[in-house]
Formats: C-alpha cells, sequence, structure tokens
C-alpha cells in the first residue's frame, strides 16, 4: 500500500482570524468532518472540528452571533502530524488514528506548512484492499505449491477429524471418499490403518516432532499402494499430514534389493576371498570367505579401513598395496599366510585389481584371495605318499624279515626233534621221548600263535573282526587266563594277580576279544622282564568301567617310541635279541577299540612299563 496515494492535498484549511460563521459554512461546503487552521505561509496551527464548533454554540446563551467569535480562538492544538519523509516509508498510521481518536491525519513537509491529510476511512478501505490482493497472492502461491507437489495434505484433529483435504497435482483421495472433510478417520480408513495413523497423530502432539511412517492400503479394489506419510503440529490440537505414494520408489528398491541380494549370494558362493574397496580404502563389499577370515559380520565391515580392522602396521601395508595398485593402474600379486578365527592357517594367492567404470573412471578397488594351501601343498603330499609307501615297503620288508624268523626258529626246532626221533628213537628212553615231543609242540604252538595274530591283526584291518559282547564273570575270567598263564609260563618271573570288586559280578564283554588284550599284555610284560622283581596285574570293576592295569619292572620303552608301539610290526630299538613281531600291541589296540575303549601307555627307560585299558562295563550288542 502506497500512503502517498492517499494523501487529500485539499483537506479543508482555515486561518486563525476567520469568524466561525465561516468555518461553519467551509465545514458545510466541502463535507468535512474538521478544518485545519493555518497560517499565512500554510504552518498548521491547529484543528476545529464539528463537535468543538456545536460545543459553542450551546455554551453561548441564545442570538448568539457566531461573527463575533474567531477561529483562533476557540481551535485545538494540532496533533502531531506526519511528514512526507515519513508517509514515503509506509508506516502502519493504524496507531495514529487510535491514540489521537481523529478521523484525519495531518501530512506537513520539512518546514511544518501543511500539504494535505488523510482520512482514516480513506486509510481503513486502502489497508483492505492491500490484505485483499496479499491474500489473493498468498492463495495462489499456495494453489501454485499444491499442483507443484505431488502430494496429498491433510489436516486433522486430535481426534482423527478431516479438517481439510489439499491434494497435490497427481494425488487423488480413496475412491470411496473424493473429499473428505467432516469426516472422522475411522469412517475413512480399514480399522487397522486408521488406529495406525491415529496413534502417529497423538504421538506427533504429545511429543511435539515430526513423525514419518509407512504403510500399504487399498485405493481401489485390487489396485494397492505403498504411501510414506509425515505428520507435524499446524496448530492447537491439530497437524497436518504429507502423504505420497511412494509405490514406484518401493518396487525399485525392492528390485535393487533382490539384484544385491542375488550379487552377495553369488560372491558368497565362490570359495574364493573377494572384497572391494573405494579409492579412500573403505569397505564397500565382500563375500563370506572374507568375512570367515576377518571374523566379522557384514555390518562390522562395510565403511570401514583397514585401519579399523587391523593393526596399524599391517593396515599400512595393506593400503601401500591397494595405492601401488591404484597409481600404477595394474594388478599386482602375492602370496601371504593368513591365520584364520579358529587359528587355521592357509595359503591365498591374493590379487588386487583396480575397478573402473564403463566409461574408464577409477572406482576403488578389488581383492581376490585363492587358497592355494593345497597347490603348495600337492607336491608335499606327493613326497609324503612316495615316502608313506617307502615305509610300506620297509613295514613289509620287516615283517617278512620277522615272519621268517619267527617261523625258523620253531620250524627249525621241529625239524631237529622230528630227526631226533626218527633217526634215534630206539635209544631215547621214554622221558627223552616226551622232551622232544613237548619241543615239537610248543614250536608248532608258537607258529600257530604267530598265524593267529596275523590273521586277527588282518581281520582288524579289514574291519572283518568279529565282535561278539556277551556275558561274563569278571573274575572268574581273569583267574582262570592268570592261571593258564602261569601254568605254561617258563621263566622265573612272577605276577601277583589282584582282583578290585563285587565277587561274582557279570560284565558285558567280548570275552576272546578280551583274551587278546591280556594275553598280549602280560607276555609283553613277562617277555622284557629280566630280573626277578614281580609283575602286577590288577582289575579294577567300576560303576561304568573295567579297568585292568599290567605293571612290569622291565627294560621299559624310549620315549620317542611311545607314539608308535600301536602300530603294527613296530618294534623299540632296545628290544635286543627278545624275539617278537610287533603285532601284539596292535591286536591289543584294536580289541580296546571295538570295545569303545581306551588304553595308555606309561614308561620310562630302565624302569618299567605300565599299560592301562579302560573298557565300558556294559557293551551293546
Amino acid at each position: 500500500m502506497v500512503l502517498v496515494n492517499l494523501l487529500n492535498r485539499s483537506p479543508g484549511v482555515i486561518c486563525p482570524e476567520a469568524t466561525l460563521t465561516a468555518a461553519i459554512q467551509e465545514l458545510h461546503h466541502q463535507h468535512l468532518p474538521l478544518l485545519w487552521v493555518c497560517g499565512a505561509e500554510g504552518q498548521l496551527l491547529g484543528f476545529l472540528s464539528q463537535s468543538a464548533i456545536l460545543a459553542q454554540v450551546l455554551a453561548h446563551p441564545s442570538g448568539f452571533n457566531t461573527d463575533d467569535l474567531r477561529v483562533g480562538a476557540i481551535m485545538f492544538p494540532p496533533p502531531a502530524p506526519l511528514t512526507l519523509a515519513e508517509l514515503r516509508e509506509d508506516n502502519d498510521l493504524q496507531a495514529w488514528f487510535t491514540t489521537h481518536k481523529l478521523p484525519l491525519l495531518p501530512v506537513v513537509d520539512g518546514g511544518g506548512k501543511l500539504v494535505g491529510a488523510i482520512a482514516q476511512t480513506d486509510y481503513a478501505a486502502a489497508q483492505l484492499e492491500a490484505e485483499k490482493a496479499a491474500h489473493q497472492r498468498s492463495e495462489a502461491r499456495r494453489q501454485a505449491l499444491l499442483q507443484a507437489i505431488p502430494d496429498l495434505m491433510i489436516r486433522y484433529s486430535r481426534n482423527g477429524k478431516y479438517l481439510e483435504m489439499l491434494c497435490g497435482g497427481n494425488v487423488q483421495p480413496l475412491d470411496n471418499f473424493p473429499d473428505n472433510t467432516g469426516a472422522e478417520i475411522w469412517e475413512v480408513l480399514p480399522p487397522n490403518l486408521a488406529s495406525q495413523r491415529l496413534y502417529y497423530i497423538h504421538k506427533t502432539l504429545d511429543s511435539g516432532e515430526m513423525q514419518r511412517y509407512e504403510y500399504e492400503i487399498e485405493v481401489s479394489p485390487g489396485k494397492w499402494c505403498h504411501e510414506e506419510a509425515y505428520i507435524t503440529i499446524s496448530g492447537t490440537d491439530e497437524v497436518i499430514m504429507l502423504i505420497r505414494d511412494i509405490s514406484e520408489r518401493v518396487k525399485v528398491q525392492l528390485a535393487l534389493a533382490q539384484e544385491k541380494a542375488l550379487m552377495q549370494s553369488l560372491i558368497d558362493s565362490i570359495p574364493d576371498l573377494i572384497i572391494y574397496k573405494d579409492l579412500e580404502g573403505i569397505y564397500r563389499a565382500c563375500n563370506q570367505s572374507a568375512r570367515g577370515l576377518l571374523g566379522k559380520s557384514q555390518q562390522e565391515i562395510i565403511g570401514k579401513t583397514d585401519f579399523e580392522l587391523f593393526p596399524e602396521a599391517l593396515a599400512q601395508t595393506h593400503r601401500d598395496h591397494d595405492l601401488h595398485a591404484l597409481n600404477g593402474q595394474i594388478s599386482i600379486r602375492r602370496e601371504k599366510w593368513i591365520t584364520f578365527k579358529d587359528g587355521t592357517q592357509r595359503l591365498l594367492e591374493i590379487e588386487k585389481t583396480p575397478f573402473v567404470d564403463d566409461q574408464g573412471m577409477m572406482l576403488g578397488i578389488i581383492g581376490v584371495g585363492r587358497d592355494i594351501t593345497d597347490r603348495q601343498q600337492a607336491i608335499e603330499d606327493l613326497l609324503n605318499t612316495l615316502t608313506k609307501e617307502k615305509e610300506l615297503l620297509d613295514l613289509k620288508s620287516d615283517f617278512i624279515t620277522i615272519a621268517s624268523h619267527e617261523f625258523r626258529t620253531p620250524l627249525t626246532v621241529i625239524m631237529a626233534s622230528a630227526k631226533l626221533m626218527r633217526h634215534c628213537l630206539d635209544r631215547f628212553t621214554p622221558q627223552q621221548q616226551a622232551e622232544q615231543l613237548d619241543r615239537i609242540l610248543r614250536s608248532s604252538d608258537r607258529i600257530l600263535a604267530l598265524l593267529e595274530d596275523i590273521l586277527v591283526l588282518n581281520q582288524a584291518d579289514a574291519d572283518q573282526l568279529n565282535f561278539i559282547p556277551a556275558p561274563v564273570n569278571l573274575e572268574q575270567f581273569c583267574q582262570e587266563l592268570y592261571q593258564e598263564l602261569m601254568a605254561t609260563q617258563l621263566n622265573s618271573t612272577t605276577v601277583q594277580f589282584h582282583y578290585i570288586g563285587p565277587p561274582d559280578c557279570s560284565v558285558t564283554l567280548d570275552d576272546k576279544l578280551l583274551r587278546y588284550i591280556l594275553t598280549n599284555l602280560l607276555n609283553n610284560a613277562i617277555k622284557y622282564s629280566f630280573n626277578p622283581n614281580p609283575i602286577e596285574f590288577i582289575v579294577t570293576l567300576g560303576q561304568h568301567y573295567i579297568q585292568f592295569t599290567i605293571t612290569d619292572q622291565g627294560i621299559g620303552i624310549p620315549a620317542d617310541a611311545l607314539a608308535y608301539v600301536f602300530q603294527p610290526f613296530y618294534r623299540a630299538k632296545n628290544v635286543g635279541n627278545v624275539p617278537g613281531t610287533g603285532l601284539g600291541l596292535a591286536i591289543v589296540k584294536r580289541a580296546v577299540d571295538l570295545h569303545s575303549g581306551t588304553v595308555d601307555c606309561r614308561s620310562q627307560l630302565g624302569q618299567g612299563t605300565t599299560f592301562t585299558v579302560r573298557l565300558p562295563r556294559f557293551v551293546g550288542f
């Protein structure tokens, strides 16, 4: 609003020497509410209003002559005028009219000369027109803004009443409710969506903070829309909600997420380690193998640098290699032993290659780590295989040597005794004949025992060794075996047998395999004991296990041989000329394993050996 345009430059002026009659005529002629009293040079001296003239007339008696009274005698002092300069500043004049309670506002120039007046009615009318124009402009901008925003805006009361619906350029309300103004939220939306929306309306009003949420809504039969809503306070107990259709965006996001998931699944299925870092060295992608190596989840790796994942020195090495590949725009390859989280070590061939887009712009670096441990160890495995084959040949050779020796000795005895019986039978006394026959029988038993050991071991290696558990009176079985052993014992070594447990107790074992176990252990203890110290044979029957302990004070086993004593054909270097095939302990180990038991060997060279066998008290059939 331009105030200068409201200025009436003929405001009704009278001089102070004029009569009251002249003032009344001037007011009547110009239809003015008051007259401005000015001097000869136009300076504002005061004003005279209709009410003041009426008051003067009523104050004098009838017959009073208005020509006798001068304007200067009855005028009021002038109000604070407005200068032209102040008028051009577009000031708010309503305060002046309210303060001075005059219908006209005088305007003077810089010298105090009256140049015109502004009527309160003109100012009020102009102000109203200005407000109307401003409102029209605001409404035009509002409508233009609404057309530019492809969203639906709704004003709600606290209780969910639709106060106003403002539709953007590309939004239509629900088909059944083209305009929901005045409706309740429960009348427009399905119950679940209405309840959800009312919750966020209350949350916005109670917290004073803008709320956002997403939902799906059926906008027409069979047509669903994914929308997001922003809610903010717009007045006392009311909010405005901006609703945006994000169906296409959700579809794109879903497609991108599926594509990303597919790509992640593909690289996760690759056994090679794969990582991708941007130019700043920040991890942007990695596969399952990489996560397994680092021992971290996807969220713990993505967005981090090497300096956040590794010790500083190692991180700097990684970064130097990255920069070398990026700056040279070349692929670099190196081999490195990597320790995984579970402690295993693998040899990786790591190749780093710059990653560029279709326009040749460098985006980052891709690292691929391939496990070449198997390839690296292939030669070692081949050498180990050759070594094992050589060891097997050596074992076979040792077996042939041992077996030939073990067979030759008893066969030689048998042949010698048989020849003596053939040529000297008539000269042998009955006692001498019996001695020769005993030698033949003992040698035959030795050959049979050797053949039996070989057969049992072969059956065990082929998983054909029969395991037939049955109830056994443990104390009776061990006592009888002990007596048989003592009856056939030739040297002076004694065995002390101890049974610890309830008498006549039955356990479930394979008595044939148990005989293999105890016979071999006791025979070895006797065979390698060259002193009169006794051998202890202790049987302990526990609640769940049976323990057999056989302790000798013989030559002992070297410490470096303890790990091999249960291997077939193995014999320690300190056995000397003591006969044996190296099969007995191998048979013991396999028989114990069939019982799901354990066998332990502890020995000190020159002081003796203790074998401890633990078998379950009851084994399944």
